[in-house]
């Protein structure tokens, strides 16, 4: 499946997208703490095979920014 940026783009409704599209390892989020409002959480491993969510920030103001530079290829974190 191909991820597609929802009409009405919303961190719920991009969120869905990611989803559907079966992207079930990130997850955008509105951060208070972030001057650019949104981060990510994405699904990492360590070296053992143990699951656990790293949160990163982005330099993206909103949830249509993020998807239209996730659907471009683009996933780049500030860290």
């Amino acid at each position: 499946m191909t991820f597609t940026i929802p009409q009405r783009c919303t961190i719920d409704t991009v969120n869905a997208a990611l989803l559907a599209a079966g992207h079930d390892d990130v997850t955008i989020l509105y951060d208070a703490y972030n001057s650019h409002c949104v981060s990510v959480d994405y699904l990492c491993r360590d070296e053992h095979g143990h699951q656990y969510y790293m949160t990163e920030q982005t330099s993206y103001e909103t949830a249509k920014q993020w998807a239209e530079a996730f659907e471009a290829g683009y996933f780049q974190l500030d860290i």
